[in-house]
């Protein structure tokens, strides 16, 4: 099937990253073409760096997030009439490692569903509390088929797209409200992790799952280089990766570029609490005590 991937990439060095190169390496193994499009004023130098997976490049900083980039892509394709050249239009960033398991197996996987639009994860947002639908596609990655992309109304809501004051708002107006738009214009969505159709934040809370059992073949970067320390790093994620074909290598880099610094003593508490709740549970009502969640005294 003929696919054409629009990627988002940003960088505050105006670089391209390994673990980036390594993802357009995979995903050309799925999409014909790859529209680059980078809000950073990235050099020819770096472009040259991945010149055998992209057939066009738009390079300059922009402030709209990964939207303002997909924008970007998406009117250059309408412009130069090639959208019609394809059945599917996907929209990918920067934000994951991958593919930590082929693409073609998601693919695969995906290719009997019935939906207009589907991503590799689906999150249903609480904000939305008043409204029918709420389901929503997370946009790290996601498919859309001819028949949404090439609508009016795909077209009207893309060219909409403004610089918005936070990455919050862009989550909110555009994230959510492109899943809702579509929704409401009767396009279906779905997702290729069940798990993550029924379990909040799954690629925060359950990524282990997911690329376990699931072979999801993304996992979220905010999972190594996340500020609040809620996951052991790096010999969970070192575990997790060695039971892949993924280079570990490539995410060890990148953390030590771009991980913020950490407060020691924070970080030796929370995995103090963290072992304690993963060890030991005590249950005064019940009189249990379990240890390792299998072993369970009576007391």
């Amino acid at each position: 099937m003929t696919r054409l991937a629009i990627f988002a990439h940003y960088d505050r060095r105006n670089e391209i990253e390994d673990y980036v190169i390594e993802y357009l390496k995979g995903l050309k193994k799925v999409a014909q073409d790859i529209i680059f499009v980078s809000d950073s004023d990235v050099k020819e130098e770096e472009l040259s760096k991945i010149s055998n997976y992209v057939t066009h490049t738009i390079v300059g900083h922009h402030g709209e997030y990964d939207f303002g980039s997909y924008k970007r892509g998406y009117l250059w394709a309408d412009e130069n009439n090639i959208l019609k050249n394809y059945k599917e239009l996907i929209f990918a960033n920067d934000s994951c490692y991958g593919p930590i398991h082929p693409f073609e197996i998601m693919f695969k996987n995906m290719e009997n569903s019935q939906a207009d639009f589907w991503g590799a994860t689906i999150n249903d947002n609480k904000k939305f509390k008043t409204d029918e639908i709420r389901n929503h596609v997370q946009s790290f990655f996601v498919v859309y088929k001819h028949q949404v992309f090439n609508n009016e109304c795909f077209k009207s809501f893309i060219s909409s797209i403004t610089k918005q004051n936070s990455k919050e708002e862009v989550i909110s107006k555009y994230e959510i409200g492109l899943s809702i738009f579509l929704q409401e214009h009767g396009y279906k969505c779905d997702a290729f992790s069940k798990i993550s159709k029924i379990i909040q934040d799954s690629q925060a809370a359950r990524f282990k799952q997911m690329i376990l059992k699931e072979q999801m073949p993304l996992l979220k970067r905010n999972v190594v280089l996340k500020k609040e320390l809620k996951y052991v790093y790096p010999i969970g994620i070192r575990n997790l990766i060695s039971k892949t074909d993924y280079d570990f290598k490539l995410i060890e880099k990148d953390r030590k570029r771009n991980m913020a610094k950490t407060n020691s003593w924070k970080e030796f508490c929370y995995l103090l609490k963290h072992f304690r709740r993963r060890t030991i549970r005590i249950s005064f009502k019940n009189g249990n005590i379990t240890l390792f969640n299998k072993i369970t005294i009576r007391w």
